[in-house]
């Protein structure tokens, strides 16, 4: 009897034993699942975490006494002329005047330097931008606006639209916003059809002239026929891979027959962001672009636009090659 009361409690002892065994095992191995990634659409962080999006500026050096002219790889040429630099207001003299462009030709090179084509709440269609920039020693130049420069914009079939006129960019919270040069979109007097030859190849170009008056963004677009159509105001549910990451993002819709891409004109929601006005029924990538502490975003829908969508974008690691080779084709 002593022998099966010792047998009975010496196997319960060992079953208690090893079910806390196996208990504490279970607490020890366990691995939580990952917390969902984070978005920020913040436009100046995104600006920096992307930064490297884009491809590194050109540049050349003219003396301040003489100017000097740069031909783009596209056959697009840039003038600058004599006492146009400023420093704080004054001219700058005998001296070497740093300069570095960024032209923009393709709807790729817009992404990249997350521009897009919004007059206010009015669409506009590009046919070409720079962003000029110049240098004395280190310190940010003014160009004179009595003097200005002159760009000249290669367009190989010859059409340009008579509509096309001179606009600045103006950086806002949303992102780039084109204001009309002469602020009067009745007239379209500033953009001039031209032509010119390369004294290096003596090669016979077409295009567009005009005679900017301030540094930074510059571009040659024109009132898009969207601005008469049904328009709405879709937006994006952005979801991602539970990796736990905080990741900066920049979305926009790119249209696929002309050069417009818009940019969002709010966050309304956490979950949401909104476009301004956009033409039903026109066919459009939603992209939306990200950097985070584990690398590079991309998610993409390609769709007509339909009246208060709500499109579900999904944003996958990518490296920064895979983006630039997805870009090149839009």
């Amino acid at each position: 009897m002593k022998t099966s009361k010792f047998n009975f409690y010496f196997g319960l002892f060992v079953l208690t034993s090893l079910f806390g065994l196996t208990s504490c095992e279970d607490v020890d191995t366990f691995e939580p699942y990952d917390k969902p990634a984070t978005f920020n659409f913040s436009r100046p962080e995104s600006k920096l975490a992307l930064q490297d999006l884009k491809d590194k500026s050109l540049s050349f050096q003219v003396y301040s006494n003489f100017g000097g002219t740069f031909i783009f790889p596209d056959s697009s040429m840039i003038t600058f002329y004599p006492q146009s630099f400023l420093l704080n207001g004054v001219p700058v003299t005998n001296k070497i005047i740093e300069i570095e462009i960024d032209l923009v030709r393709r709807k790729s090179d817009m992404v990249e330097q997350l521009l897009a084509t919004s007059s206010g709440n009015k669409i506009i269609e590009s046919g070409g931008m720079v962003n000029v920039r110049a240098f004395c020693d280190g310190k940010e130049l003014t160009v004179d606006p009595q003097i200005g420069y002159n760009l000249k914009i290669a367009v190989p079939n010859g059409n340009i639209p008579v509509e096309m006129e001179l606009f600045y960019g103006e950086e806002t919270v949303n992102g780039i916003n084109w204001v009309e040069a002469d602020g009067d979109p009745s007239v379209q007097n500033n953009v001039f059809q031209s032509e010119w030859t390369l004294d290096s190849t003596g090669r016979f170009v077409i295009g567009m002239e005009c005679f900017p008056k301030k540094f930074g963004w510059v571009n040659c677009d024109y009132f898009s026929k969207f601005n008469n159509v049904p328009l709405t105001q879709p937006c994006l549910i952005v979801n991602g891979p539970a990796n736990g990451d905080s990741v900066f993002l920049h979305a926009i819709a790119v249209f696929k027959k002309e050069m417009i891409i818009i940019q969002p004109c709010c966050n309304q929601q956490v979950d949401e962001i909104c476009f301004g006005p956009l033409p039903i029924g026109e066919p459009v990538y939603y992209i939306v672009i990200g950097k985070g502490n584990k690398g590079y975003y991309l998610g993409y829908v390609e769709k007509n636009i339909e009246t208060d969508d709500k499109v579900v974008i999904r944003i996958d690691l990518k490296t920064l090659q895979e983006i630039k080779d997805f870009l090149a084709n839009l």
